[in-house]
């Protein structure tokens, strides 16, 4: 059944929706997205590839603020990326945090890779380093640790941790649980679930439900998407 211009309304919304893959995404590895504000993956983005990672972080309190999350991620090296990290209360559309980061991947064996992600806060005079490794426990199950050290002018020193187990469920979904702790603040646990579109998995949303203490209640919606920068490298190397 064909359908006529006065009944495909959502045909330029799709098509606008495939044009933010850039160019060909045919070359791109699967999605492995970032969990806002909980922990950075450790693999990157191939060079010349581009990752737009959004989310939405509702915190169940008596100042109901959401905070929107925007983190386009650039792909340089097969070692090193660059991302960006805007961060904005909705309420009041007030910039809370932005940051411009590099991340390089320092070793890589069969069952384990280690990357080091330093992030400089522009709006806040705070400095900040992240350690994170991922242990290959299983052909489906990764395990994603991190560590982070900040302080500032006069401000304490902070530190955070996370522990991530990821397992894939079929080729498109997974789902993982997580530990936190950021002392002196707080620390919880959580949930979470990853559903991958696409056969090429380029895009994928993310879902989680994180407890902190005080009975706080943390919900992070994420969607992101992948695609070229300028164009696909060329493979003549290896073919």
């Amino acid at each position: 059944m064909s359908l006529s211009p006065a009944k495909s309304g959502s045909w330029p919304l799709r098509s606008t929706l495939l044009s933010l893959t850039l160019l060909s995404a045919q070359e791109l590895t699967p999605i492995s997205t970032h969990r806002p504000t909980q922990g950075i993956n450790s693999n990157l983005v191939e060079p010349a590839a581009i990752q737009i990672e959004s989310g939405l972080e509702p915190r169940v309190t008596p100042t109901f603020e959401p905070e929107l999350v925007l983190q386009p991620r650039f792909g340089l090296t097969q070692s090193l990326e660059v991302f960006a990290t805007i961060r904005f209360l909705a309420r009041a559309k007030n910039l809370s945090s932005l940051s411009f980061s590099p991340k390089v991947k320092l070793f890589q064996r069969k069952r384990w890779q280690l990357a080091l992600a330093g992030s400089g806060h522009l709006t806040t005079p705070r400095g900040e380093i992240s350690a994170l490794a991922d242990f290959f426990i299983s052909p489906k199950g990764v395990l994603t640790l991190n560590a982070s050290f900040s302080t500032g002018f006069r401000r304490a020193p902070g530190y955070f941790s996370t522990i991530f187990y990821t397992q894939s469920i079929g080729t498109r979904f997974f789902a993982w649980v997580e530990a936190f702790a950021w002392w002196p603040l707080e620390y919880g646990a959580g949930s979470g679930l990853q559903y991958l579109f696409g056969k090429k998995q380029i895009s994928a949303m993310d879902i989680a439900f994180n407890w902190q203490t005080g009975g706080t209640l943390q919900i992070l919606i994420g969607l992101s998407r992948k695609g070229y920068l300028f164009r696909a490298p060329s493979n003549r190397k290896g073919s």
